[in-house]
Protein backbone atom coordinates (compact mmCIF):
# COMPACT_ATOMS: atom_id res chain seq x y z
CA UNK A 1 0.00 0.00 0.00
CA UNK A 2 2.71 2.28 0.71
CA UNK A 3 4.52 1.42 -2.25
CA UNK A 4 1.74 2.56 -4.30
CA UNK A 5 1.75 5.31 -6.60
CA UNK A 6 -1.94 5.77 -6.70
CA UNK A 7 -1.48 6.26 -2.57
CA UNK A 8 0.74 8.76 -2.86
CA UNK A 9 -1.14 10.58 -5.31
CA UNK A 10 -4.06 10.36 -3.57
CA UNK A 11 -2.58 11.99 -0.23
CA UNK A 12 -0.81 14.75 -1.85
CA UNK A 13 -4.17 16.12 -3.59
CA UNK A 14 -5.59 15.86 -0.36
CA UNK A 15 -3.19 17.45 1.25
CA UNK A 16 -3.00 20.52 -1.63
CA UNK A 17 -6.80 20.89 -0.84
CA UNK A 18 -6.42 21.14 2.41
CA UNK A 19 -3.76 23.74 2.34
CA UNK A 20 -6.10 25.55 -0.07
CA UNK A 21 -8.89 25.78 2.36
CA UNK A 22 -6.36 26.39 5.11
CA UNK A 23 -4.88 29.72 3.28
CA UNK A 24 -8.48 30.59 1.82
CA UNK A 25 -10.38 30.49 5.29
CA UNK A 26 -7.32 32.65 6.79
CA UNK A 27 -8.40 35.84 4.26
CA UNK A 28 -10.46 38.55 6.10
CA UNK A 29 -13.34 39.11 3.46
CA UNK A 30 -14.90 41.67 6.02
CA UNK A 31 -15.62 45.12 4.79
CA UNK A 32 -12.42 47.21 5.91
CA UNK A 33 -13.34 50.26 8.90
CA UNK A 34 -14.40 53.24 7.33
CA UNK A 35 -11.78 56.06 6.97
CA UNK A 36 -12.63 59.94 6.93
CA UNK A 37 -14.15 61.48 4.20
CA UNK A 38 -11.84 64.44 4.40
CA UNK A 39 -8.68 65.16 6.15
CA UNK A 40 -6.94 68.66 7.46
CA UNK A 41 -3.29 69.59 8.20
CA UNK A 42 -3.24 71.76 10.87
CA UNK A 43 -0.53 74.37 12.12
CA UNK A 44 2.13 76.13 9.90
CA UNK A 45 3.48 75.22 6.01
CA UNK A 46 7.11 75.68 7.14
CA UNK A 47 6.73 73.27 10.41
CA UNK A 48 5.14 69.62 11.72
CA UNK A 49 1.77 69.93 11.69
CA UNK A 50 0.28 70.10 15.13
CA UNK A 51 -3.06 68.70 14.49
CA UNK A 52 -4.18 66.14 11.79
CA UNK A 53 -8.05 66.28 11.74
CA UNK A 54 -10.47 63.52 10.20
CA UNK A 55 -14.11 64.13 9.44
CA UNK A 56 -16.14 60.80 9.00
CA UNK A 57 -19.38 62.39 7.40
CA UNK A 58 -20.96 59.56 7.37
CA UNK A 59 -20.32 58.01 10.86
CA UNK A 60 -20.77 61.57 12.35
CA UNK A 61 -17.49 62.04 14.15
CA UNK A 62 -14.34 64.11 13.97
CA UNK A 63 -10.93 62.56 14.87
CA UNK A 64 -8.00 64.37 16.05
CA UNK A 65 -4.66 63.50 16.39
CA UNK A 66 -1.80 65.67 18.28
CA UNK A 67 1.19 65.43 16.57
CA UNK A 68 3.43 68.63 18.30
CA UNK A 69 0.64 70.49 20.10
CA UNK A 70 1.60 70.69 23.40
CA UNK A 71 -0.24 71.54 26.50
CA UNK A 72 0.82 74.68 28.61
CA UNK A 73 -0.44 74.92 32.04
CA UNK A 74 -4.51 75.72 31.83
CA UNK A 75 -4.57 76.23 28.30
CA UNK A 76 -7.30 74.42 25.77
CA UNK A 77 -7.58 74.45 22.13
CA UNK A 78 -10.78 74.93 20.56
CA UNK A 79 -11.60 73.10 17.24
CA UNK A 80 -14.52 75.30 14.86
CA UNK A 81 -15.84 74.55 11.53
CA UNK A 82 -15.89 78.48 10.39
CA UNK A 83 -18.36 79.76 7.90
CA UNK A 84 -17.83 82.48 5.44
CA UNK A 85 -19.81 85.93 7.06
CA UNK A 86 -21.61 83.67 9.60
CA UNK A 87 -20.46 83.07 13.25
CA UNK A 88 -18.39 79.63 13.17
CA UNK A 89 -19.74 76.33 15.05
CA UNK A 90 -17.43 75.10 18.00
CA UNK A 91 -16.76 71.39 17.35
CA UNK A 92 -14.79 70.83 20.17
CA UNK A 93 -11.73 70.54 22.51
CA UNK A 94 -8.67 69.42 20.61
CA UNK A 95 -5.56 67.18 22.43
CA UNK A 96 -2.35 67.63 23.20
CA UNK A 97 0.54 65.70 23.70
CA UNK A 98 0.53 62.95 21.32
CA UNK A 99 -3.23 62.00 22.23
CA UNK A 100 -5.68 61.33 20.50
CA UNK A 101 -9.74 62.30 20.41
CA UNK A 102 -13.27 61.08 18.45
CA UNK A 103 -15.40 63.91 18.65
CA UNK A 104 -18.63 63.27 18.05
CA UNK A 105 -20.34 65.59 15.49
CA UNK A 106 -23.99 67.15 14.89
CA UNK A 107 -26.06 66.60 11.72
CA UNK A 108 -25.67 70.41 11.08
CA UNK A 109 -21.82 69.96 11.68
CA UNK A 110 -21.61 67.12 9.76
CA UNK A 111 -23.75 69.02 6.62
CA UNK A 112 -22.12 72.07 6.82
CA UNK A 113 -18.75 70.33 6.87
CA UNK A 114 -19.63 68.34 3.58
CA UNK A 115 -19.83 72.11 2.05
CA UNK A 116 -17.63 74.69 3.67
CA UNK A 117 -14.64 72.40 4.70
CA UNK A 118 -12.65 75.14 6.56
CA UNK A 119 -11.99 74.37 10.42
CA UNK A 120 -9.80 76.61 12.67
CA UNK A 121 -8.69 76.09 15.94
CA UNK A 122 -8.56 79.01 18.93
CA UNK A 123 -7.02 78.98 22.33
CA UNK A 124 -8.71 79.50 25.61
CA UNK A 125 -9.00 78.75 29.19
CA UNK A 126 -9.34 74.83 30.28
CA UNK A 127 -12.70 74.47 31.20
CA UNK A 128 -14.11 77.81 29.87
CA UNK A 129 -16.57 77.55 27.40
CA UNK A 130 -15.76 78.87 23.74
CA UNK A 131 -16.94 82.30 22.62
CA UNK A 132 -18.41 82.22 18.79
CA UNK A 133 -18.58 85.81 18.81
CA UNK A 134 -15.25 86.71 19.89
CA UNK A 135 -13.33 83.77 19.07
CA UNK A 136 -10.10 84.58 17.01
CA UNK A 137 -8.45 81.48 15.17
CA UNK A 138 -4.28 80.48 15.80
CA UNK A 139 -4.85 78.37 12.86
CA UNK A 140 -7.09 77.77 10.20
CA UNK A 141 -6.96 74.46 7.63
CA UNK A 142 -8.82 73.34 4.98
CA UNK A 143 -10.30 69.60 5.05
CA UNK A 144 -9.36 67.48 1.64
CA UNK A 145 -11.53 65.25 0.91
CA UNK A 146 -9.71 61.78 0.52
Amino acid sequence: MFGSVRFWQGWSIAATIGALFAVVASFDFSDPAPGPDYVAIVGALDAEPLWVIGANLEEGVVTARAVTARATGDTAYHLWLVRGKGEPLAIGTLPVNSAQASIPISDTIATLLGHGRTVGVSRGSAGEEADAESVSFEHRANLTRV
